[in-house]
């Protein structure tokens, strides 16, 4: 329900403007801290422990860490100042692991004509 709520009403393509640099090293910033604090901290034994894990940290990151370059406020506050009618379910989105997506064959309905269902094949 939350990812269909996110796909109707959140989620879009936007370009990053010409001479907007800031776009890109927040996008930048945001990798370099999540590897740092998450990647090189913690430790997995199984997928489920990542995503469990993961799932933790985002809800932190989102929730409760203060971004010192952003006003000493969370993504969450800066979400809520610039549109107050996003549901507070926005920052509580499960991690995925992507390579199982990819593997899942789609609907025949939504394949184009010369899209294979599948980029890659899984060899056990």
């Amino acid at each position: 329900m939350l990812i269909l709520l996110f796909l109707q009403n959140f989620l879009f393509n936007i370009n990053i403007p010409p001479s907007a640099h800031t776009y890109q090293s927040d996008v930048e910033t945001v990798h370099n801290l999540i590897e740092v604090e998450f990647y090189e901290l913690e430790r997995f034994n199984s997928p489920s422990e990542l995503l469990s894990k993961a799932h933790t940290y985002i809800l932190w990151f989102n929730a409760i860490r203060k971004n010192s370059y952003k006003e000493n406020k969370t993504p969450w506050e800066i979400i809520r100042e610039r549109n107050p009618e996003i549901p507070p379910s926005i920052i509580n989105f499960p991690p995925v692991i992507l390579d199982e997506l990819f593997s899942k064959r789609l609907e025949s309905s939504l394949r184009g004509y010369h899209v294979i269902p599948q980029p890659f094949h899984k060899y056990n």
